[in-house]
């Protein structure tokens, strides 16, 4: 078969139609290569084979590469592309086959049903291929359709080689990019227990290195580290990789949230009738936790008076209930954390020392993330697949200039700011990128802050009236960026929705303009 030739093939369905195709290449392929020549070399006719086998199927135009595919139900238009593939130099041939298959290019005419069933369908079959829209002169609306739905690019017509190489390199590189940051992520020592503890950095080392160590054992651990760093996630850690624990509970409880009345009760429970309010018994935290692990977060706000009976259940492993006088064994790990000094603490006779010596058994100290900087990129990319994992966005990538400001910035609330500004940066996001306009103004430089303010101009003195028409300006900035979505605008806001409907009617009684 030389260039140009057509084969007429019979297909079904359009997974089964590509899967066809490949195979049925992959034979003509193989057998016009090898037989070629006499001698076994290959034929100018058998590379031409190689750059661009057409054929046609009775409901319109295939052409193939090894690993290309081109469905279009314009014949000559599919030629054309074809050979601006070839003319442009493209480098997407290797072998052939279904499994290897690296670009797809669809026209709008060949989505059966909607574009979204298309490219799901497409990336089924072909799930590592570049998915390109081949587009017409009035396929405007459907091709950012497809592009919503997953497809990567569109091609349109007059195909330029360069520009077509350009195009479709660029989102081979992409692709290939994707793989890599997968390749890494596995190349990372294994999170099996470890939850969302992402990172690549020394510091994060260090301190996944010592869980690891300690988990098998019972010793009582203290968790040293300023807010947001992942205090809960390290004992949780901690509770899945031991042996023994893991299959128990893992109990939290963060006691600078809970009022000193109610606090013993929480940890200890009580009998019926223990106090007024106590209409039946409960069951306390240390008897939940029984065989499993125990977490007592924010330690250091522990008032004074159940420091002592923290300290009595640690050393003999009974917890008695408020309103009971006889004991209850319990067999639980207690993990604790502070974001305080609390050696200080002990110094100054706030926290008792025979308590910190108890829990301080094995101390591990988790770093604030602007020493762990390495991990920015890491994280961010980590929360935004969170995000998407769970429908909340359909942003893809964080750009290079964001990342960068990003790995800059100090951090003060640590990696829980960081999964906030991910957050709040996603609903921002008008495309499939995060961008640096997306990120939050303090993070922004100070000419990219200027450019997005919401521009007020000050015609009275009054406070009230200023406040008013600078809130009017914000609500409606917040639901131009959202499309009129008013849930997220609240979110932007920091308020509830109910409170954004109020404002609204009151602001705006005739409606207002969301584009």
């Amino acid at each position: 078969m030389r260039k140009g030739e057509v084969e007429t093939i019979a297909h079904g369905s359009r997974r089964e139609h590509f899967a066809d195709s490949c195979a049925t290449l992959r034979v003509l392929c193989d057998a016009h290569v090898m037989g070629s020549e006499p001698d076994g070399t290959r034929s100018t006719s058998a590379l031409a084979i190689r750059e661009c086998v057409v054929r046609v199927s009775g409901e319109g135009q295939i052409a193939a590469t090894p690993n290309a595919l081109i469905d279009d139900e314009d014949a000559d238009r599919a030629r054309r592309l074809a050979d601006a593939l070839a003319a442009g130099q493209v480098a997407i041939a290797a072998e052939a086959g279904a499994e290897n298959v690296r670009c797809v290019f669809v026209s709008t005419g060949r989505f059966d049903a909607s574009a979204e069933e298309t490219i799901d369908g497409l990336r089924e079959a072909f799930p590592d291929a570049a998915i390109f829209v081949i587009a017409g002169e009035e396929d405007t609306d459907r091709v950012w359709t497809a592009i919503d739905a997953g497809a990567d690019a569109f091609v349109r017509e007059p195909y330029v080689p360069s520009f077509l190489a350009i195009t479709v390199g660029r989102e081979l590189e992409r692709k290939k990019l994707a793989v890599e940051v997968s390749a890494l992520r596995d190349s990372l020592p294994s999170d099996s227990g470890l939850g969302g503890f992402v990172g690549r950095s020394e510091a994060r080392r260090r301190v996944v290195d010592r869980i690891r160590k300690v988990a098998g054992f019972d010793a009582t651990v203290l968790l040293l580290g300023e807010t947001g760093t992942g205090k809960e996630l390290a004992a949780r850690a901690l509770h899945n990789l031991s042996l023994s624990r893991r299959e128990g509970p893992f109990v939290s409880i963060n006691c600078g949230a809970i009022p000193e009345s109610l606090l013993e009760a929480e940890l200890f429970g009580h009998a019926r009738g223990a106090f007024t309010g106590a209409v039946k018994a409960r069951v306390g935290h240390f008897e939940r936790a029984h065989g499993g692990t125990l977490f007592l977060d924010e330690i250091g706000d522990m008032p004074m008076a159940l420091q002592v009976k923290i300290l009595r259940v640690l050393e003999d492993g009974n917890v008695t209930r408020l309103g009971e006088s006889r004991g209850r064994r319990v067999n639980a790990r207690v993990v604790t954390a502070t974001s305080r000094d609390i050696e200080n603490m002990v110094q100054l006779g706030t926290f008792r020392e025979d308590l910190f010596y108890r829990l301080n058994v094995v101390p591990i100290r988790l770093a604030p993330l602007r020493e762990r900087r390495d991990d920015v990129a890491i994280l961010a990319g980590h929360f935004l697949d969170r995000l998407r994992e769970r429908g909340q966005t359909n942003v893809r990538r964080i750009s290079a200039q964001a990342v960068e400001i990003l790995e800059q910035w100090d951090w003060p609330g640590n990696v829980r700011e960081l999964s906030n500004v991910i957050e709040r940066s996603a609903v921002f996001a008008r495309g499939d990128e995060i961008g640096v306009e997306d990120l939050p103004p303090e993070l922004r430089p100070s000419d990219s802050r200027d450019a997005g303010a919401v521009s007020t101009v000050i015609e009275s003195l009054s406070i009230k009236q200023e406040s008013r028409k600078l809130e009017r300006a914000l609500i409606a900035e917040a639901m131009k960026r959202t499309g009129g979505n008013r849930t997220h605008a609240a979110k932007l806001l920091e308020i509830s929705y109910r409170a954004l409907v109020y404002k609204i009617r009151d602001y705006f009684p005739d409606g207002i303009d969301e584009d």
